[in-house]
């Protein structure tokens, strides 16, 4: 893992309240971090995992002596096993954990950021109903009632360990191009970094979800966002997209969340009655980029998010990965499950943007990904 961030880093000022200070001591001590992390990602006893951390924390929450690897769950105040909890002790464990790993070899004094990130997260009450956060000067408002990630985007959580190649790959005078934005999070995130001066250009086909984006260029009169009602994809026309509704009974699950819609054939089945059909308008990106006149040479990134719809999406993007010179970068999340009806093959997505030039890297920590051992979902950055 490399040197790990001691107790040193920990006592700098704005760590907040000593109880929050012990709690991240405890979870940064490196050999139960790192073993438990190895634990969840190698798959080994993982429903056991869940059932012994609940046991865990039902025993040592009257003395608040959390252990490390309760880091999920820790800072709540209700029974410990209740249902949502152990959905999102089962995320963190799959998913984030998994992420984190992998994003520590590379940067472990981050990794002390964003642990302290996430306690503030647990610790603090966050707002009801709509609410606004703020990205530097760039106002972002959000409806903290649609799903349990609002609490994340409100406190800047959300995916913390992608933070880096934002900032690396966006200036001032910038474009970032959103496809897939959903409620804006990212596009909110880029506009504050391309500035004024720059563009963010944002495509989200759910109309709900939609609105957080065109509220997101309404709140910020100075910045250029252009909020397009519209996925993409391989070729224009109206297609069917199993479309994620908020509802009460969905608001702890992470697994099926908001951003999960797809317009991937067969995506969603499993999951048919959490969805509901929606027409929804796709156009080829290429297309859009030549009747705005996008100069590529100005886009500092593309970030394709599109829950299995990411073959079609380049399908419709030919020019851009075509381009001579200077590659536009491009940070996308794959899937990859072979025992779908509609196979998912990450490994096909990441030999085509290698056979136009590219150079995939593992956007947790920065180094080539290998094809050979996908998870179900990755993030890459091509360069």
């Amino acid at each position: 893992m490399g040197t790990r961030p001691g107790r040193r880093a920990l006592s700098r000022p704005g760590l907040g309240t000593p109880s929050v200070r012990a709690w991240l001591e405890r979870l940064l001590r490196a050999g139960i971090f790192r073993r438990r992390l190895n634990r969840e990602i190698n798959g080994r006893d993982n429903d056991d995992c869940i059932d012994r951390r609940c046991r865990r924390f039902t025993a040592e929450k009257n003395s608040r002596t959390i252990d490390a690897t309760d880091w999920s769950i820790a800072g709540h105040r209700s029974s410990a096993c209740s249902q949502h909890q152990v959905r999102e002790a089962a995320m963190i464990a799959r998913k984030t954990a998994r992420f984190l790993l992998k994003y520590a070899s590379s940067d472990p004094l981050k990794l002390a950021d964003i642990v302290h990130r996430r306690a503030i997260e647990q610790f603090r009450t966050p707002p009801t109903g709509l609410a606004t956060t703020r990205f530097n000067g760039v106002h972002y408002e959000i409806d903290m009632s649609l799903h349990r990630l609002m609490k994340k985007y409100f406190f800047h959580t959300h995916e913390m360990f992608l933070e880096r190649i934002f900032k690396r790959c966006l200036a001032p005078g910038n474009i970032f191009v959103d496809i897939g934005a959903n409620c804006g999070y990212w596009s909110a995130y880029s506009l504050s970094l391309v500035g004024q001066s720059g563009e963010v250009h944002a495509f989200e086909p759910v109309p709900q979800y939609f609105t957080f984006v065109r509220r997101l260029a309404e709140l910020n009169p100075g910045y250029r966002i252009v909020a397009n009602q519209l996925a993409c994809g391989a070729r224009p026309g109206a297609f069917t997209m199993a479309v994620v509704a908020p509802r009460a009974e969905n608001f702890d699950n992470y697994d099926i969340n908001i951003g999960s819609s797809s317009l991937a054939t067969g995506f969603l089945d499993h999951a048919s009655e959490l969805t509901e059909n929606l027409t929804v308008e796709v156009i080829a990106f290429d297309s859009y980029a030549r009747e705005r006149k996008i100069d590529l040479d100005r886009v500092g990134l593309i970030k394709i998010d599109v829950e299995g719809f990411e073959s079609e999406v380049f399908d419709g993007m030919q020019g851009v990965l075509a381009k001579s010179g200077r590659k536009v970068p491009i940070l996308c999340e794959v899937l990859t499950d072979l025992n779908r009806p509609e196979p998912l093959d990450g490994r096909r997505i990441i030999e085509r943007l290698e056979d136009c030039g590219y150079r995939c890297l593992d956007a947790t920590h920065l180094r080539p990904i290998d094809r050979n051992a996908l998870g179900f979902e990755e993030n890459i950055l091509c360069l």
